[in-house]
């Protein structure tokens, strides 16, 4: 009989926190629906002008888009299914098996080598970009 009273208070402890701030909210871990309206940000605000224009520069070169956080890399696969890869911007690219990665080397071997194979491995088609695997086909 405690046990029950004690978990009914709880609840009803816990319920009353949440009608306190229905109109607005309290925030948390989740961001606001505001942030998440499709709208893509293009830069951090912690970047400087020199990763900026890599940025772009990258983008450009591979004929891709990017937002704040990742490069988006579109593929079409043999299968005829479409993907979009998302390569991280700001941190180092690690694979396991496969060292000092970079951004460059991870879009190209999304681009050039995935589309071409039956079973794609973006670890395998990077060892093939670099030329220490053989392409199976």
């Amino acid at each position: 009989m405690n046990r029950c009273r004690w978990k009914c208070a709880r609840a009803v402890e816990w319920a009353g926190l949440e009608n306190r701030y229905t109109r607005k909210g309290i925030g948390g871990s989740n961001p606001p629906t505001s942030v998440m309206s499709g709208e893509k940000i293009k830069f951090r605000p912690t970047d400087t002008e020199e990763m900026r224009q890599w940025q772009d520069k990258v983008a450009a070169d591979f004929a891709i888009e990017h937002d704040s956080e990742y490069f988006l890399v579109p593929i079409k696969l043999k299968d005829g299914t479409k993907q979009t890869h998302h390569v991280p911007i700001h941190s180092k690219l690690e694979m396991k098996g496969v060292e000092n990665v970079t951004h460059e080397e991870m879009i190209r071997a999304i681009q050039k080598i995935l589309p071409t194979m039956d079973k794609p491995d973006l670890k395998e088609a990077l060892l093939i970009l670099r030329g220490e695997k053989k392409p199976t086909r």
